[in-house]
């Protein structure tokens, strides 16, 4: 039998509900293997804080599947202690670190000879607010154009051409410049949830 995907999933800002989105994606049966981006502890106080049964275990790609109450967490560790429904900025490192690490697991072997197979097959992003990520000074509009300028492929592309075959976000922002990304809104409003969607449209049905 052939090898599950690997889906990396960052568990996004930690003061929000992102955590609690991974956390309850244990449990449940998909049609690849996911593997939780963020600071473990945090994912165990908020799992006790919920009354969750889970119980969070180291990733190692060479290991079997997990159970059902298990989860597979992918530790990166918070800049500060963090609280549900407290924003702190000091936190914006942490946030846009995890969207980094799961970036690099799906590029690894993008350059060169192309060797080396990627450690994710594809990423999803819990939610993330750009008010504190900007409060902390940095620019951001939102994960579609942090990654794309990150993956060096905010490039604008017509969406008149369906017959193109490059890999390339597109989005009628990708393109935008830096002195636009300074203002963006710091509106709780802004905090996008592309993560319940995603895997939802993913998992298998039973």
């Amino acid at each position: 039998m052939p090898a599950l995907p690997v889906i990396a999933v960052t568990s996004g800002e930690p003061a929000g509900i992102g955590p609690e989105l991974c956390l309850r994606l244990a449990g449940r049966r998909f049609d690849a293997r996911l593997v939780v981006l963020g600071d473990r502890e945090l994912l165990a106080a908020r799992a006790a804080a919920l009354g969750l049964n889970v119980r969070l275990r180291d990733w190692v790609p060479e290991a079997d599947a997990p159970a059902p109450d298990v989860l597979d967490v992918l530790h990166l560790p918070l800049a500060q202690p963090a609280q549900a429904g407290r924003l702190d900025p000091a936190n914006a490192p942490y946030v846009l670190g995890l969207l980094d690490r799961a970036l690099a697991g799906c590029r690894a072997g993008a350059d060169g000879a192309r060797t080396e197979a990627p450690e994710f097959a594809a990423m999803v992003t819990a939610p993330v607010h750009k008010g504190v990520i900007n409060a902390a000074g940095v620019p951001f509009t939102g994960h579609t154009e942090y990654l794309a300028c990150r993956s060096r492929t905010c490039r604008p592309q017509s969406r008149r051409r369906p017959s193109s075959r490059r890999c390339v976000s597109c989005t009628p922002r990708c393109g935008a410049s830096t002195a636009s990304m300074r203002r963006a809104s710091s509106s709780p409003d802004s905090t996008r949830m592309p993560a319940k969607t995603a895997i939802s449209a993913a998992r298998r049905s039973k």
